[in-house]
């Protein structure tokens, strides 16, 4: 008579001979778009870090992997285009974004959009697209105008620096309540204190 442990032995070779084919047979079926799938998180997990280490080429390239996969892919198409832009390549930035339908484009995909169209001096159609972002995210806008605003003064300064100094003005968190927290310039301690 076998044994508890040879009876279990012999259960789990008989598992795992049904367990395999039928793996297989999932893999075959709609497996692949889950290979796919993890291959394509590996990518994206890739991708990000090449962004973060400002690698966008190779970034880029990880990006246009997973649109092979999944052409519609919101956050890829917004990772290459965005890359595209860092390398210099604006014009290939608002190609790969043309084809998204106005309804589908996201704050992200207008940022890189009013971006690429200021590096090809198109600011009517950076204008429009900053107004919509202006329309989704109110305060996310105003930063993307005032980063405008200071990238415009820098430039006008680094022209006009053996004549005159230009100096932006600047509010540190200036408090935008009369209740709560006023920031770190009205509370440098962060205690309260205010001192």
């Amino acid at each position: 008579a076998p044994t508890p442990r040879e009876r279990a032995a012999t259960g789990l070779r008989m598992l795992a001979g049904l367990a395999l084919p039928a793996l297989v047979v999932l893999a075959g079926l709609s497996g692949v778009s889950a290979w796919q799938q993890q291959a394509v998180e590996g990518l994206r997990v890739q991708a990000r870090g090449a962004a973060t280490r400002t690698d966008y080429a190779q970034a880029a390239d990880d990006w246009a992997r997973i649109l092979r996969v999944n052409p519609d892919d919101i956050e890829a198409l917004e990772g290459r285009a965005y890359a595209y832009v860092s390398l210099g390549q604006p014009q290939r930035a608002l190609d790969l974004l043309s084809a998204v339908p106005d309804a589908a484009t996201t704050t992200a995909m207008l940022k890189v959009r009013a971006a690429s169209n200021t590096r090809l001096s198109n600011l009517r159609a950076a204008t429009l697209d900053y107004d919509r972002i202006l329309q989704q995210t109110p305060r996310d806008a105003q930063v993307l105008r005032d980063r405008a605003y200071a990238r415009r003064l820098a430039a006008l300064a680094r022209e006009v620096n053996d004549r005159v100094m230009i100096v932006m003005r600047v509010y540190f968190e200036k408090p935008r309540t009369t209740v709560g927290w006023k920031g770190l310039v009205m509370d440098p301690h962060l205690d309260g204190s205010h001192d």
